[in-house]
């Protein structure tokens, strides 16, 4: 992984509709590799960290206490179109937003705090209405030529 991340074009992991990996390589201003001390560091650090891979849901839903803090930085899915940023096969999508919903309730519920952070659209809007929020413009550095690097509108709901 950190091979891709290094050697891939903006730093990108993405595979194509059939699931196959479709970065290309950045002959260029690629990023640093980590020191053996860095890594020793990351290694030290998680120790005691379990990592679960699975569907949001089930692994909040499941592993979510009172005192906790969530973030949640879901893949964006916007109301219409297309964004560009799906980036496996089986990405986010609209119905996803409805079970996010759900899923911030719940949260909510066991007395957890929560922050979302999502693309600021009205296919979350039902989402944001229900709960505090801001909206933010973020500078964008994934588009290939600088030039076409943008702001986009996004928006922070949380719980508290």
């Amino acid at each position: 992984m950190l091979y891709l991340n290094r050697n891939c074009f903006n730093g990108l992991f993405r595979t194509n509709k059939t699931g196959k990996f479709n970065v290309p390589y950045a002959s260029q201003r690629r990023g640093e590799y980590p020191t053996c001390d860095d890594l020793l560091i990351c290694s030290e650090r998680l120790q005691n960290t379990l990592i679960e891979h699975g569907d949001f849901y089930s692994i909040i839903s499941e592993h979510v206490r009172e005192g906790d803090f969530v973030y949640l930085d879901p893949p964006y899915v916007k109301s219409e179109g297309r964004i560009f940023n799906e980036y496996v096969k089986g990405h986010f999508n609209h119905q996803d937003t409805e079970r996010l919903s759900v899923l911030l309730k719940k949260i909510n519920s066991v007395g957890a705090k929560f922050l979302l952070s999502f693309i600021d659209d009205e296919i979350v809007e039902f989402i944001a209405d229900e709960w505090g929020s801001e909206k933010y413009l973020v500078q964008k550095n994934i588009a290939g030529f600088a030039a076409s690097r943008r702001k986009s509108g996004e928006i922070l709901v949380k719980n508290w």
